[in-house]
């Protein structure tokens, strides 16, 4: 599979209320935004997206609490695994995600890393905007896209997808007190980059 359910994964529920007290206030007002719509709103904001200046991390953290606390299950796709899935021809995602989003259970899809990937790959962000089009039509089910890139470097798609509901969660003074919640790996786009330019490198030096 190219993701992982909130049960499958090694995130530490018990420690949601400590990640809440430490995150900045934009965080708390959109969750009481999506348990407590405003009368101006006619449905539940049904896409987010999280800008977290350089640890993605940290971001992808929020969105996994945001979940849980608003009451879904979520389903996390990680940059890196489906961007392997599409580089060795196993374009799997919307077969493997549209079951999810029709069981009528409520689930919050977290894509890590959303802007880089559709920057990164036309296919690849063709299927994801595809995906995230279908979803609307689900009111059980919320999209969560997490980034590192600025607001001002947004791709007109991004913007026309998630407008108002984009979100920085950037704060200096807010640390993940459980280290043991997340691991720290290089940038799938950094990892793809180099090796991209080694094996440019290995095919040069054989001519």
């Amino acid at each position: 599979r190219i993701g992982r359910f909130s049960y499958e994964d090694s995130f530490d529920e018990n420690v949601i209320d400590d990640i809440l007290k430490h995150s900045p206030n934009i965080v708390k007002k959109n969750i009481q935004r999506l348990l407590n719509p405003s009368e101006d709103e006619e449905n539940v904001p049904q896409r987010l997206l999280l800008l977290g200046g350089a640890s993605n991390r940290v971001t992808t953290t929020i969105a996994k609490v945001t979940a849980l606390r608003c009451g879904y299950e979520y389903y996390l796709i990680d940059a890196a695994t489906l961007l392997r899935e599409y580089r060795e021809g196993r374009q799997m995602l919307l077969s493997e995600v549209r079951p999810i989003i029709k069981s009528g259970k409520p689930i919050a899809l977290i894509i890590t890393e959303l802007p880089e990937m559709a920057d990164y790959s036309g296919l690849l962000a063709s299927t994801l905007w595809l995906l995230i089009d279908q979803c609307v039509q689900y009111q059980n089910v919320l999209v969560i896209g997490t980034s590192a890139c600025e607001r001002s470097k947004l791709s007109a798609d991004v913007e026309d997808r998630f407008g108002e509901n984009i979100i920085s969660v950037c704060d200096k003074d807010f640390q993940v007190k459980d280290a043991k919640m997340i691991v720290s790996k290089e940038s799938w786009l950094k990892k793809y980059r180099s090796e991209e330019r080694r094996v440019g490198k290995e095919c040069r030096s054989r001519w």
